[in-house]
């Protein structure tokens, strides 16, 4: 069973190599849809960038400051909270998504596919620290 530390020394590296791997698809994506002339592909494209750096952002903080305990009744609530907002990111994706013409068509589909991503990964690590020792 791992221990809150471990999670907490975890949880960084794995939203930093989500980050990285939303980064190097964004801008994959991006020269695709420019060459394509597809805003839906730049659409996704550009949300990936941006939300592959906020969640590079925060995985450098995390990991910076790991070393400062957050106990396990605090982190499980951060990560409730996250899951939280995370169902914001999926329904606000649904509704751009659904709304907009291609670009926001493709950026609010890949808002869905963060969020998503985001909602399994704090609500796993939610649970792994309320059955944590």
């Amino acid at each position: 069973m791992a221990s809150v530390s471990d999670i907490q020394r975890r949880l960084p590296q794995q939203l930093g190599a989500w980050a990285a791997a939303s980064v190097v698809a964004g801008a994959a994506l991006e020269v695709v849809g420019r060459r394509r002339g597809d805003a839906t592909i730049t659409g996704f494209a550009r949300q990936c960038l941006l939300w592959g750096a906020v969640a590079g952002g925060i995985a450098a903080y995390g990991a910076a400051t790991r070393h400062r305990p957050l106990g396990r009744s605090r982190l499980e609530t951060i990560l409730w909270a996250n899951a939280l907002a995370d169902v914001g990111y999926l329904a606000g994706g649904l509704l751009w998504a659904r709304r907009g013409g291609d670009a926001a068509r493709g950026a609010g589909a890949a808002v869905v596919v963060q969020g998503a991503y985001l909602l399994a990964s704090d609500v796993s690590h939610a649970l792994t620290v309320r059955g944590s020792s």
